[in-house]
Formats: structure tokens, sequence, C-alpha cells
């Protein structure tokens, strides 16, 4: 919900930097459930809004979790993820 995290991220930077466990923070995890594995509930202008968003208070794309992916890693496994289910 881009709302809910805009609104998060203003009151508490901390928010932005959470990580869980595993290291994954909110930007990771936002990735991880990129529009291509279900369209219906998302769409890439609210995606890249909430991005956008976490970046511009501070989330940095290219922080690792425990496994040594960053959102990048994740982005990129899965936009091959999704060429493949189109062909």
């Amino acid at each position: 919900n881009h709302e809910m995290i805009k609104d998060l991220a203003k009151i508490d930077h901390g928010y932005v930097h959470a990580q869980d466990q595993f290291g994954r923070t909110p930007l990771i995890y936002l990735v991880q459930s990129h529009p291509f594995r279900d369209h219906e509930k998302h769409d890439d202008v609210a995606l890249l809004a909430t991005v956008k968003t976490l970046m511009q208070h501070g989330s940095k794309a290219e922080r690792k979790d425990s496994f040594g992916k960053s959102a990048y890693n994740y982005y990129a496994e899965s936009e091959s993820v999704s060429e493949v289910r189109e062909e």
C-alpha cells in the first residue's frame, strides 16, 4: 500500500531501514512481490511510486540481505522469470 508506506516513512525514517532476521528491508520485500507475479493486485505505476518513496527516504537498493542479495538482484531474478512465463 503506497500511501501507508509514504505515511510511515514521513513519521519515522527507521521504517525504511528496518530489517527482518534475514536482513531483508521493505525495498527487498517490495521487489520480491513485483507485479510480474500477480498483475491483478499490483500495477507498475504503484510499484514505481512506492520504490521512489522508499528511496527518497534513504532506502538503499544495493543493500544486501544475509543471502548476499540486494533489491537489484531480486528484481533481476523476477525479470527473467517473467520473460520465461510470457514466452
